[in-house]
């Protein structure tokens, strides 16, 4: 991977997926030792710079999306009246917002509990006056105590989990 790295990212500024700041940043993680990496990627993502950008684009029509969305009518029927969906990496609460609306449809009240790392980046998600509870917190130290004893019936992190540290979670 590490071979590897730096001509897959050239390729993203190519095409013009990424800035050479992001490449030079997203090296020094790869390249550096893993508490170096993991406190990097923290900073990272408390930026205001990254998070008010993420939260602007993603908040836009994604397509990305668009399989779970498709998905989210049969995992709504999966769930009962007051069932706690937990969202880890909540971001810009899209994909609780579409599993929301589909319990909605589904005329089910559903109870919604997020976490992300970014302050900045719950202050622009999209269902967050939907939350029951958010905490932010740094998922690499593990799930929050709050939820710790939570019991959801769901447990979604889209796009997040190839940031969790095993040895925290």
């Amino acid at each position: 991977l590490r071979r590897k790295t730096p001509e897959m990212l050239d390729q993203l500024v190519v095409n013009g997926n990424l800035s050479n700041d992001s490449i030079d940043f997203l090296l020094t993680i790869l390249q550096g030792e893993t508490s170096d990496r993991l406190k990097a990627m923290s900073d990272y993502w408390n930026s205001s710079e990254v998070a008010e950008g993420y939260s602007e684009g993603a908040l836009g029509d994604d397509n990305s999306l668009e399989i779970f969305s498709q998905k989210a009518d049969f995992l709504s029927s999966q769930l009962n009246n007051d069932d706690a969906v937990l969202d880890l990496g909540s971001g810009t609460g899209l994909s609780a917002k579409i599993i929301f609306e589909a319990t909605q449809r589904g005329q089910k009240t559903v109870r919604f509990f997020g976490t992300d790392i970014s302050k900045l980046m719950f202050d622009n998600n999209a269902l967050k006056d939907r939350y029951e509870n958010f905490v932010v917190a740094d998922l690499q130290q593990g799930i929050p105590q709050e939820y710790r004893d939570l019991k959801p019936k769901v447990i979604m992190s889209i796009g997040v989990t190839t940031y969790f540290n095993p040895d925290g979670m």
